[in-house]
């Protein structure tokens, strides 16, 4: 089975950094590269997207309707702050995200 590929979205790098990271240490995933917005995705080799916060989500309704087999999953405010400690339960919550958006 081929790995779950990722494509992160306008993250900023300290935090593209962190997510890069989590996702390389999982055997199933591999990121696939990183593009400023939603709508450079729509060519991409990727099965999930990686966004930033809510507002990309009219971006990615675009996308989406380009690319309806793509998963995407949304990072908030809130996950991002946590992305400084990325340890606990966040990086687990990141993980089956990014599963279930490949499954569907």
């Amino acid at each position: 089975m081929s790995p779950i590929r990722v494509l992160v979205v306008d993250l900023p790098a300290l935090h593209r950094d962190i997510v890069v990271r989590i996702v390389a240490e999982q055997p199933d995933m591999a990121v696939v590269g990183w593009v400023p917005n939603a709508a450079e995705a729509v060519l991409a080799e990727a099965d999930v997207l990686l966004l930033n916060g809510v507002g990309a989500l009219a971006e990615l309704l675009d996308v989406i309707r380009a690319r309806p087999d793509l998963g995407a999953v949304i990072l908030h405010r809130e996950s991002i702050l946590e992305l400084r400690h990325a340890m606990g339960a966040w990086p687990h919550g990141l993980i089956e995200g990014i599963r279930q958006a490949a499954a569907s």
